[in-house]
């Protein structure tokens, strides 16, 4: 079953891409990963939540990193908001911090085996891939979102799909054929 490994046991939160040093190719993953995931999630009426992440300090010191993380935020061009302890308070009222806390609203969390299981009926309705190729291999949710959405896209506008056989085979497989 698709998301029997790491996939399927995940938190399933949607990060923002705030994490990462803003040289790091993945902070764009991250972001285009959660808003295709956001997209995907709504379109197809999975339960998502959407109430942000609330970065607190527990330290002195922690006021530092949240400035880093702030000024990580700012440069990811992710919008995250600095809040003080009452303002805080308000988002989540047992939350305890030192002079103030970051606020991010875009990340949220889904059921990431409701997700996985979703995928799973439309690649096999979709003819993308076996039951049995499923089964067998762990597959990358950002990589099946995108794909899957370009696929009901195209179909929607009566066309034909412009996923390549190699991108379908990497769905199922996890591995691209030697040769382009």
């Amino acid at each position: 079953i698709m998301g029997s490994h790491a996939s399927g046991r995940s938190g399933g939160v949607l990060q923002a891409g705030f994490y990462h040093s803003p040289d790091l190719s993945i902070n764009k993953l991250i972001k285009e990963g959660n808003q295709l995931m956001t997209q995907y999630c709504i379109e197809n009426k999975l339960p998502i939540s959407r109430k942000g992440q609330l970065i607190v300090a527990k330290t002195e010191e922690e006021v530092k990193g949240l400035q880093i993380l702030k000024q990580r935020a700012e440069l990811n061009g992710v919008h995250i908001k600095t809040l003080n302890e009452g303002e805080a308070a308000e988002i989540e009222p047992s939350i305890k911090t030192v002079r103030q806390a970051l606020y991010c609203p875009s990340v949220s969390s889904v059921n990431s085996q409701l997700v996985c299981n979703k995928m799973a009926e439309e690649l096999i309705n979709l003819r993308a891939v076996s039951y049995t190729h499923l089964r067998a291999h762990e597959t990358s949710l950002h990589l099946v979102c995108r794909l899957l959405l370009e696929k009901k896209n195209e179909k929607s506008k009566g066309g034909e799909s412009k996923i390549l056989e190699d991108d379908i085979q990497f769905i199922a497989t996890g591995s691209r054929p030697l040769t382009r």
